[in-house]
């Protein structure tokens, strides 16, 4: 996996506050830009620092340790709250017009998009923002091309079509991965 930041000049402090809570810090020493706070109680990490904050929620009371053996999927899967919502996702304009263009070239309806050209104009230039696309798809006077090009359930289609995950999502998971793989690295040469 390519890394989205170089966390190679960070060290890790760890603090076990009680029986129930942890608290691990992500930071360059002697710096505070570019650091990540994991605090993790009760089944809920809270996360803090340069790249947003959040807060990620499992039933079940666990470890930072154990967070840290989750995959990028499931953990991003437990947001709760962060800068965009739950799940941390952004809207992304381009994914969304990559995934219209492969629609229309497959065209299911077998709709006659030379007579919607204008429309199809329209809602491809609706693709920049998540509101835009909001504001075409509830205007009712597009509904009659919508459901001739996408079908009658069109908001199935449109539904999540330009999300993607958030990249400060996958550096808080790849920060406590390699904060933990550094704490371990450093517990194993205490014990040796």
């Amino acid at each position: 996996m390519d890394h989205l930041v170089s966390f190679k000049d960070h060290k890790v402090e760890y603090k076990r506050l009680d029986e129930d809570t942890e608290l691990l810090v992500w930071a360059i020493p002697g710096r505070k830009m570019y650091s990540i706070t994991y605090l993790c109680r009760d089944g809920i990490l809270y996360v803090s620092g340069d790249y947003g904050s959040a807060i990620y929620r499992w039933t079940e009371p666990n470890s930072l340790k154990w967070i840290a053996g989750c995959d990028l999927g499931y953990f991003s899967s437990k947001c709760q709250a962060s800068p965009s919502g739950t799940g941390f996702m952004r809207w992304d304009g381009e994914r969304a017009k990559e995934i219209l263009e492969d629609e229309l070239r497959e065209n299911p309806m077998e709709a006659d998009l030379d007579e919607w050209e204008d429309e199809i104009k329209h809602l491809r230039s609706s693709l920049y923002s998540e509101n835009e696309l909001i504001a075409f798809l509830y205007d009712y006077s597009n509904r009659e091309f919508l459901e001739a090009v996408f079908g009658v359930n069109y908001t199935e289609f449109f539904s999540g079509i330009g999300e993607r995950l958030d990249e400060w999502c996958e550096i808080q998971w790849q920060g406590l991965k390699e904060a933990m793989k550094q704490l371990e690295n450093a517990n194993e040469k205490v014990t040796a």
